[in-house]
């Protein structure tokens, strides 16, 4: 029998996508502080939904830009965007060339995507880009996505990844 991994029966990637730009790009604080900021998201969760199937299912984009609004932003002054969040369709170098230009036009910056596979979707956080890959700071492991194995419009053969760029935030520190 293999054993269940974290993310596997529950949907908090999102959380900690959240949790993980801020370290990135904010000041530094303890284990614990972090703790205490993982509780403080989780308590509004439940208070505004009255449920805890976020817990399983995860937290849409909405969700995210109220976790900013009311604790990051106010907390950690942090700032963000959704440069794609009406667009109906963008190309992959579209969307490739926005993040470059964003990431490497500042310090204190990263950008929180939301990417599809044929069997999940997930949020993590993009900390650098190249012509090539992401390099991800993510909850699940993973190191880094390839370009050549994206796409923005949909899954296919050697598209692996659909980027959800309605759903992307690119976040910005003091």
């Amino acid at each position: 029998m293999r054993p269940y991994n974290q993310g596997e029966l529950d949907g908090l990637c999102g959380v900690y996508s959240l949790i993980n730009a801020t370290r990135l790009i904010s000041k530094r604080m303890s284990f614990a502080d972090w703790q205490l900021i993982f509780l403080k998201m989780l308590k509004l969760q439940l208070k505004q939904r009255k449920s805890a199937n976020f817990l399983v299912y995860g937290i849409n984009e909405v969700k995210i830009a109220k976790l900013l609004r009311h604790i990051f932003k106010p907390q950690f002054g942090i700032s963000y965007s959704r440069p794609f969040q009406r667009r109906k369709q963008l190309e992959l170098s579209d969307f490739w060339a926005k993040l470059e230009a964003f990431l490497h036009n500042g310090n204190n910056r990263c950008v929180i995507i939301c990417y599809s596979t044929e069997s999940f979707s997930h949020w993590s956080v993009v900390q650098a880009i190249s012509p090539n890959r992401l390099v991800l700071l993510d909850s699940s492991h993973k190191k880094y996505i390839n370009r050549k194995a994206c796409s923005t419009d949909e899954i296919s053969d050697g598209k692996a990844f659909l980027l959800e760029f309605t759903a992307t935030f690119f976040l910005e520190g003091k």
